[in-house]
């Protein structure tokens, strides 16, 4: 049952359509354009393409303020905030997240305040709150659990497992990270892989090198499926690492070599110059 106030609303809007079919059209026009280019900001995004992600996401959150979509701002404030965590602009992040979690939150959309929670998380881990990250964390865990969203309880308990893992609480780490791996019920190689680099940082504490360097090669080969670029550096460079330990030069070389290539890719002065520029206009956009 609506009340009353939502009653004029729902009212309002079935008239519209019933005098001009255009203004439905139009809608739906917008809302299935803000979805794909906003998917397409999310692809980018897993891939480390991240300017493009924002060149995309920023048109769209700014549309969607001027006509009022709550829902489309929370998604794009959400893309949006992803691409600051991912280039260290945590504080940055956080205000676009909390924006996405507080508009989810009005609309109801339950699946998206758990992952609006996992990503506050994980900027206040940035900012060096760790007690406060697991809190919002553990609330997203609780959430997706109950909502069966096995993708974020995969994602918060790899997170909350690196954040174990930067205490030095390894075995609370591992038990994370294993619960992610041997999880039958969901599978994802993004995932995997982002459990297997924890496991190998995990077993590189540990001195035990040659396990890390495994679990390690095995989180490039994940990554890879998943064409996550980011992932598959962060892979190579603890790979090297664990090779060079082991006195294994050749393959600790290999791994340097690959790595050097994607982190190139990924990260040259061009493409910060690019987004510091797109970071001023978002800024623009919020005032």
């Amino acid at each position: 049952m609506y009340p009353p106030a939502r009653k004029v609303i729902a009212f309002s809007f079935v008239f519209c359509l019933l005098v001009s079919p255009s203004f439905g059209q139009e809608m739906m026009t917008d809302s299935a354009r803000w979805e794909g280019a906003l998917s397409g900001a999310k692809e980018n995004y897993s891939q480390g393409n991240y300017p493009q992600a924002l060149k995309v996401a920023l048109p769209v959150y700014q549309e969607a303020v001027a006509k009022g979509e709550r829902a489309t701002v929370a998604n794009a404030s959400n893309v949006i905030g992803l691409v600051d965590l991912a280039q260290g602009k945590p504080k940055e992040a956080l205000v676009y997240f909390r924006k996405a979690l507080q508009l989810n939150g009005m609309i109801g959309n339950k699946r998206r305040v758990a992952a609006n929670l996992l990503n506050i998380a994980l900027a206040q881990a940035d900012l060096k709150f760790p007690d406060s990250a697991i809190i919002y964390l553990k609330r997203s865990i609780r959430s997706s659990l109950a909502l069966n969203a096995k993708n974020l309880v995969a994602m918060g308990r790899n997170h909350l497992g690196h954040i174990y893992l930067r205490q030095g609480k390894l075995a609370s780490a591992e038990l994370e990270f294993r619960s992610v791996l041997a999880d039958k019920g969901y599978q994802s190689d993004w995932e995997n892989s982002f459990a297997s680099t924890g496991m190998a940082k995990l077993c590189f504490a540990k001195k035990d090198y040659a396990r890390a360097a495994t679990y390690a090669d095995r989180a490039y080969t994940l990554a890879l499926s998943a064409d996550a670029k980011w992932d598959a550096a962060r892979a190579m460079e603890l790979a090297h690492r664990a090779y060079r330990e082991m006195g294994d030069m050749p393959r600790a070389y290999e791994r340097l070599m690959v790595y050097q290539k994607y982190s190139d890719s990924l990260f040259n002065a061009d493409r910060e110059k690019e987004l510091n520029g797109m970071r001023l206009r978002a800024k623009l956009v919020e005032n």
